[in-house]
C-alpha cells in the first residue's frame, strides 16, 4: 500500500509539472499585486485545508482548476487520507512564508509552514492557475513536505 501511495504521488507530481506549462500565460501583475493576490486567494487554501481535515473530497476539490483530471474520491483517499493524513495528521495551524512565495509566474505559488498534530514543521505549497478564458485563479496543486530544505 505504501508503494502504491508513493507511485501515485509520483504520477501526480509529473502531472503538475507537465500541466503547469499548458495553462494561461498570464502572470500576477497589474491589478493582481502580490498582497492583493494573497488576500483574495488564501480563502481557497483555507477551504481546501479545512476539507482535508474533515476528509471531505467534494469540498476539497471544489476550488480546483478544471484542468485537473482524475480528482476522484479514490485519489483523494490515496493521496490525502492514506498518504498525507496518515503521515502528518490534521492541520492545526499555518503561517504564510512570504519570502518563499512566487507570484510572478504563470502558476503562482503560496508557501506556508504548517503545524500538524503528528508533525509540527511541514511545508505546504499551493499552486494556482487560470483556466483558459477565466478571470480568476483556481487551485492546481497542494503539496505537503516534511523534509524540505531551503
Amino acid at each position: 500500500m505504501k508503494r502504491l501511495s508513493k507511485a501515485l504521488l509520483f504520477f501526480v507530481a509529473l502531472f503538475v509539472i507537465s500541466g503547469c506549462s499548458q495553462v494561461s500565460s498570464q502572470e500576477v501583475s497589474g491589478e493582481d499585486q502580490p498582497q492583493d493576490f494573497i488576500t483574495e486567494y488564501k480563502g481557497l487554501v483555507d477551504e481546501a485545508l479545512d476539507a482535508y481535515n474533515s476528509g471531505n473530497s467534494k469540498d476539497f476539490y471544489k476550488n480546483f482548476s478544471g484542468q485537473r483530471l482524475g480528482l476522484t474520491d479514490e485519489v483523494f483517499r490515496a493521496i490525502w487520507i492514506d498518504g498525507y493524513k496518515a503521515q502528518f495528521g490534521n492541520l492545526l495551524s499555518k503561517e504564510l512564508l512570504p519570502d518563499k512565495c512566487d507570484l510572478n509566474t504563470i502558476c503562482p505559488l503560496l508557501t506556508y509552514r504548517g503545524k500538524f498534530d503528528k508533525n509540527p514543521d511541514v511545508i505546504i505549497k499551493v499552486t494556482f492557475v487560470k483556466d483558459e478564458g477565466a478571470s480568476s485563479y483556481k487551485l492546481f496543486y497542494i503539496r505537503f513536505d516534511a523534509d524540505l530544505e531551503w
